[in-house]
């Protein structure tokens, strides 16, 4: 799953400007940036069996409640020293494939839940692939809370409705 996932989310890189990132809160009104898009090709490329999702992981909050875990605290540190802020632009918000079963809509008063899962990969995508994480370093889970909003766009059209990963 991890494998899938990292080889499914390449972003572009050589793009400037609008097309390589804008705040979280225009990539509603406007859609995600062609960065992030053009990552997204690969998952269409497997038809029905991927979504595209658009998250953001809330870092301050995952640092601040790990503090004193010296790998945390090492990644924290990468975070804040970014000089110009890049690294942080591009893990504003995040945009990957995954496979359809992670971001499922269980029947209405099923217990079942594909969340726990999906957050976790998505985790493990940010920690290892986009911020480097060496092999045998570990980190503390995230909780629910670290996730600010799951959604499948539609690759063809992103700035259209967008769904959430999970019921409200």
């Amino acid at each position: 799953m991890r494998y899938t996932l990292a080889s499914l989310s390449s972003e572009a890189g050589g793009l400037s400007g609008g097309d390589a990132w804008r705040p979280w809160a225009e990539w509603k009104a406007r859609g995600p940036p062609r960065a992030v898009l053009l990552g997204g090709l690969k998952c269409r490329s497997f038809g029905d069996s991927t979504r595209f999702v658009v998250f953001r992981f809330r870092f301050e909050a995952y640092f601040d409640r790990h503090r004193g875990d010296a790998v945390v605290e090492s990644v924290r540190r990468f975070y804040l020293s970014d000089a110009d802020a890049g690294q942080r632009r591009q893990l504003d918000a995040i945009g990957a494939c995954v496979p359809r079963e992670c971001c499922f809509h269980q029947p209405q008063g099923s217990n079942a839940s594909a969340m726990d899962g999906l957050r976790s990969v998505l985790f493990y995508f940010v920690f290892h692939f986009k911020i480097g994480l060496a092999p045998g370093e570990v980190v503390p889970e995230p909780v629910e809370s670290d996730f600010e909003g799951i959604f499948t766009i539609n690759l063809a059209e992103p700035d259209k409705a967008w769904v959430k990963c999970h019921r409200d």
